[in-house]
């Protein structure tokens, strides 16, 4: 059948998103969206933790959605397609990959962070992938995450 993206038997991300995926019907209403201050050593990164609210207290599976080269908690698109996987259930973590705010409406620090991007991230393998173990750590030391459920997908760095 058609590509489908959700939570499987296993625990883990199965598939990627897709047009079905983004068509499904969800409810968005009461997502929140906050910052999420992390640490590489004594140097702060600021993601975005997106979730819906929950009635119990008990732990849901987390997702990792690691977006293009802006950090700072995903572009909009990132955060629409954190916003579906949180209304089905997850906990969403955007992650930063620079001490700078890079978004992805001003052209001037976007285009300072696409040359950090380009111009060193990705060709230092090691520091790429603590800067990914990192925000996965952060996202699995929150209290309403399941530890043993942790997915990660991504964009361009993913």
């Amino acid at each position: 059948g058609e590509p489908r993206s959700d939570f499987g038997e296993g625990g883990g991300v199965v598939g990627a998103a897709t047009p079905y995926m983004m068509t499904l019907p969800l409810d968005p209403s009461g997502i929140i969206e906050q910052s999420l201050t992390y640490y590489d050593g004594e140097t702060p990164l600021n993601g975005r933790l997106i979730y819906k609210p929950m009635a119990s207290n008990e732990q849901r599976p987390g997702l990792v959605l690691y977006g293009g080269p802006w950090g700072d908690g995903g572009g909009e698109a990132e955060r629409e397609y954190a916003r579906v996987y949180a209304a089905k259930g997850m906990v969403v973590f955007l992650p930063d990959y620079f001490t700078e705010t890079c978004g992805d409406t001003n052209q001037t620090t976007l285009m300072i962070c696409l040359n950090k991007y380009f111009g060193g991230f990705l060709s230092d393998t090691a520091y790429a992938q603590r800067i990914a173990l990192l925000a996965y750590a952060a996202l699995k030391r929150q209290p309403m995450v399941n530890p043993e459920k942790i997915g990660a997908m991504g964009f361009c760095f993913g």
